[in-house]
């Protein structure tokens, strides 16, 4: 299925699976770097913690983690990714262009990268389609956002290439 995240202004991006609207970011300008996603009716509150700022949490309206996201080490651009008793896997690849990629022991579970067209713009490629938890992918438009921002200048939509 399509995924297509559409910047709406004034800090809110809505993600479409296909037709359908699956959840709305919206990015805190006030809170530096703490976001909201609304995802059929829930609310999630993203949020950066730690000295570092290394470590990033989401939590459900309750206030109960429900991911936490730490470096494997301090230098590293792997990360842990921690949600209902699993461990996954967050790693940040540049070559040759950024992306972003969530896995498990065996598979790339989701993956958030700039692709380009060829005839000069970039667009956001999202990939892998063993992810049944959509939080997922708003965790990673939410780290992945102001990379797609800088490289697609003015362009509204970020369209996705499958």
């Amino acid at each position: 299925m399509e995924k297509i995240w559409k910047n709406n202004g004034d800090g809110r991006y809505s993600l479409y699976l296909g037709e359908r609207l699956a959840g709305v970011l919206t990015m805190d300008s006030s809170a530096g770097s703490r976001a909201t996603a609304t995802i059929e009716g829930k609310t999630y509150t993203i949020r950066v913690k730690g000295f570092w700022g290394s470590e990033i949490l989401i939590a459900d309206s309750s206030g109960k983690e429900v991911i936490k996201l730490s470096p494997i080490t301090w230098y590293s651009s792997k990360y842990h990714l921690y949600h209902n008793g699993v461990i996954l896997q967050l790693e940040i690849r540049n070559n040759p262009l950024a992306e972003l990629v969530l896995s498990d022991d065996r598979h790339e579970l989701l993956s958030y990268g700039l692709n380009s067209s060829g005839l000069g713009r970039v667009g956001v490629k999202i990939g892998g389609s063993q992810s049944e938890d959509i939080l997922y992918d708003f965790l990673l438009w939410y780290l992945f956002m102001p990379v797609a921002q800088e490289q697609s200048g003015e362009n509204p939509i970020f369209t996705v290439l499958s």
